[in-house]
């Protein structure tokens, strides 16, 4: 069995080590439970869900994963939006009196 450059063996196509590190760091599921579901070792899932928070698991481009620090980037730049809205709407509440 053939490893890629990142340990993935083989023997699990690209989309579905995608489908269950999704499970897990986006869905909210147990790792226990996915490997369960998803016929995949507890320990080769937990390896697959570190890669990706690590920044390590570039097997292929797919939208459904959002990398850790960019869904960190993303939620500070949506508080950063709302602060200016707040911000806004005071202003205008100012200059309606």
């Amino acid at each position: 069995m053939m490893k890629n450059k990142v340990g993935i063996s083989k023997k699990f196509t690209d989309e579905f080590v995608i489908q269950c590190v999704n499970l897990v760091i986006n869905k909210g599921q147990r790792i226990v439970d996915v490997a369960s579901k998803k016929y995949v070792g507890i320990t080769t899932l937990k390896r697959w869900v570190k890669l990706f928070r690590n920044g390590d698991l570039n097997i292929i481009n797919n939208e459904d994963i959002v990398n850790k620090k960019q869904n960190k980037e993303i939620a500070r730049k949506f508080e950063e939006i709302e602060d200016r809205m707040i911000y806004i709407e005071n202003l205008l509440r100012l200059t309606k009196r």
